[in-house]
């Protein structure tokens, strides 16, 4: 299970990192699109552009500073769940280290644990009885 919750530790790092760097990159962006307002009102109040462009210039920066901060928005919800799941795997990993010298496997060990088990329906494969069974656990869900 430590081994799995460091896989786990290793590709949530990476995955923040990237997820970062694109907040990093959309926030220069949106930084630098209003700089580009900013010279845009600058140029219409000098007359140097008419009005009729300056609106539909506007409209373009409010549209891309709308999309960027919605970008920004997502990313930021995609790391904070990311860093849920690494919580919730920890946990489980801290409930399963509790019952790691266990002997014998009772009703309140599988509580503390599984969230369900699924067993399907039974087949016979070459003559023997199949069943699959799917554990969910806790705090992580299903482990493959």
């Amino acid at each position: 299970m430590r081994k799995v919750l460091g896989q786990m530790d290793m590709s949530s790092a990476n995955s923040r990192a990237s997820i970062d760097k694109k907040v990093a990159v959309l926030e220069k962006k949106l930084k630098e699109s209003d700089k580009q307002f900013i010279k845009l009102y600058g140029d219409w109040s000098k007359q140097i552009i008419s009005e009729k462009q300056f609106r539909l210039l506007s409209t373009h920066f409010e549209q891309e500073k709308k999309d960027y901060t919605e970008q920004i928005e997502k990313l930021k919800a995609m790391a904070e769940n990311l860093e849920d799941s690494t919580d919730k795997a920890e946990r489980l990993a801290d409930e399963m280290a509790e019952c790691a010298e266990i002997k014998e496997l009772t009703t309140e060990i599988v509580n503390r644990l599984i969230e369900k088990i699924e067993v399907s329906e039974p087949q016979t494969i070459n003559g023997e009885k199949v069943q699959n069974i799917r554990i969910f656990y806790k705090f992580v869900g299903e482990i493959n």
